[in-house]
């Protein structure tokens, strides 16, 4: 029985291990786990991930090698299936950073905000687009507002 429950796993593993949101909306996936077999053939868990009806990724939890939980990310999205916000919390549930997302009514990303673990602002990163809607450039700032980089983006067709 146990074998049958592994490779359970192990198929599922292998279905949604580097698949795509449509594939994972497509097959009905909910969660992936993925366990390590130690070599004395106990199992620890490596990671899990849970997923929204859409494939998008809500909730990713990475272990140690003890099986205690090492990192946890929590996303959430919006109505048009985009992430609105990320919140990564530590081994003891304590958030270590926060992201939120802007967008525009065409959908392109406008503004990203990163705040750390005291919930203070650290970073502000402003986005823009030419008219075909190809990111053109990236300026992030510190929390008063100085130009930290600026990342410009150039095609060729």
């Amino acid at each position: 029985m146990v074998y049958k429950i592994l490779i359970s796993l192990l198929l599922i593993a292998s279905l949604t291990s580097g698949q795509s949101k449509k594939e994972l909306k497509k097959l009905g996936v909910k969660s992936e786990t993925i366990l390590i077999k130690k070599a004395d053939g106990s199992l620890v868990k490596d990671s899990f991930e849970r997923y929204d009806k859409n494939g998008n990724l809500l909730e990713m939890t990475e272990y140690s090698q003890d099986g205690k939980v090492k990192e946890r990310k929590v996303a959430k999205y919006n109505a048009d299936k985009q992430k609105t916000e990320e919140v990564v919390y530590d081994q003891n549930q304590k958030v270590l950073s926060k992201e939120v997302i802007k967008y525009n009514n065409l959908g392109e990303k406008t503004e990203e905000w990163l705040y750390g673990k005291d919930n203070l602002l650290k970073t502000k990163a402003v986005f823009k687009y030419d008219s075909r809607g190809l990111k053109k450039e990236k300026k992030v700032f510190d929390p008063a507002g100085k130009l930290l980089q600026h990342k410009v983006y150039q095609y060729e067709f």
